[in-house]
């Protein structure tokens, strides 16, 4: 290989251009994935037993572990996308809004009722910041 040509593939790899490498070695093609370093956090909040979620700033919810889906009754496909709203008592929901207010100036927390999909509470406690 080129000389020119390897420190193209290595400007492409530091660049974020490339995702994944094939290697070859005694049994053959091998497949290598570059992760980048939110990948650790990434695999930990997807495996912790505690619910996590991203909203946006109108409420949809953007991402949610397997746990925030189970913990509210839902496949995780029907959840995403919904407003954390729908998952909320009136009373609950007020909670929620004056808790979002808070969070986009400082670190905020507090406990709030979520409703699964059957109709039970589920209590959980709520930390955001911006």
């Amino acid at each position: 290989m080129p000389v020119d040509e390897a420190e193209q593939i290595v400007r492409a790899i530091r660049r974020g251009g490339i995702d994944a490498l094939v290697m070859k070695d005694a049994r053959g093609d091998k497949v290598v994935t570059l992760q980048g370093t939110e990948h650790p956090y990434r695999v930990l909040v997807e495996f912790v037993n505690d619910g996590a979620a991203t909203l946006d700033s109108d409420g949809t919810i953007l991402y949610a572990n397997n746990r925030f889906a189970e913990l509210l009754s839902m496949s995780l496909s029907k959840l995403i996308g919904t407003s954390m709203q729908s998952h909320l008592s009136p009373t609950e929901g007020n909670k929620f809004q004056s808790l979002v207010g808070r969070a986009r100036h400082r670190r905020a927390a507090g406990e709030i009722a979520l409703l699964a999909s059957k109709g039970a509470r589920v209590w959980c406690v709520s930390l955001s910041h911006r």
